[in-house]
């Protein structure tokens, strides 16, 4: 668990970054998180951080495109492949974890989302002139849904197992 917090808190800043038009020093960030990863863990399995990458940058890059974001953050579409690696990275390391500390981790994720989305309501339309609300939910989908997709994916699989094992058990008794 200390090695996702970690990691948190690398593609935190990273996304810091980025918003605040340092492109380069956010991406090389996200880099070293999946460096980071990479390094702590001996054995990944590379297809499903293959799988999962592509899936996650597919629906990164079609909420990407359906606003007017890369007109204010072009630089996104450089930064989001490592983020979606940083994710998939993640998702190894999700595979490990016990239920208790997934549900932990997929509540702090819908907290932090939660928040930014009131923060985003209770502001004002006017004060956002071009870069719209629908932008900003957007942006806040961006920013957490490549890191609770997998999670939540990997509870529900947990579930399921845990369930199918119970039922055979009860068979075999």
């Amino acid at each position: 668990m200390k090695t996702i917090l970690k990691n948190s808190w690398l593609i935190l800043i990273a996304w810091s970054l980025i918003l605040n038009s340092r492109t380069l020093i956010g991406t090389l960030m996200a880099a070293a998180a999946c460096a980071y990863l990479l390094f702590q863990r001996k054995e990944l399995n590379y297809w499903r951080i293959c799988a999962v990458c592509m899936f996650l940058y597919v629906a990164c890059f079609v909420t990407l495109l359906s606003g007017s974001i890369p007109y204010y953050f072009p630089e996104l579409y450089i930064f989001l492949p490592a983020v979606c690696l940083d994710a998939a990275l993640m998702n190894e390391y999700l595979q490990s974890l016990r239920k208790r500390e997934l549900i932990l981790l997929i509540v702090a994720i819908v907290s932090c989302t939660a928040v930014l989305a009131i923060l985003i309501s209770i502001v004002p339309e006017e004060a956002y002139l071009l870069f719209t609300k629908k932008n900003l939910f957007r942006m806040d989908a961006l920013i957490f849904f490549p890191f609770l997709l997998p999670a939540i994916a990997v509870l529900g699989y947990d579930c399921i197992r845990d369930e199918v094992r119970r039922q055979q058990k009860g068979i075999t008794m």
